[in-house]
């Protein structure tokens, strides 16, 4: 039986800081609360998430406007966790 990929949607609209960033993760992905801080993303992405996995980062301009430096930091940490990971695709839309 083929394994269904989860689809997690992030939105531009609602993420606006880094905090926000890790707080609406989708529960699908990350179901739990963790350090508000791209490390603490990079290891819940690579040993806590079981894919496979597509994150979509809907107007992800918006989230790169408002961040500033903490987008690219996030973005750097799924950008990595992708390249670690077969199973984890991110698309910014």
């Amino acid at each position: 039986m083929p394994v269904r990929r989860k689809r997690c949607v992030l939105s531009g609209k609602t993420v606006r800081s880094l905090a926000g960033s890790t707080t609406r993760w989708p529960a699908a992905l990350i179901p739990a609360p963790f350090r508000q801080e791209p490390d603490a993303l990079w290891d819940v992405l690579v040993s806590d998430v079981e894919g496979p996995v597509d994150l979509v980062w809907n107007e992800a301009d918006l989230s790169r406007r408002s961040m500033g430096v903490d987008f690219e930091r996030v973005l750097e940490v799924l950008l990595d966790a992708e390249k670690e990971r077969e199973d984890f695709h991110v698309q910014l839309n």
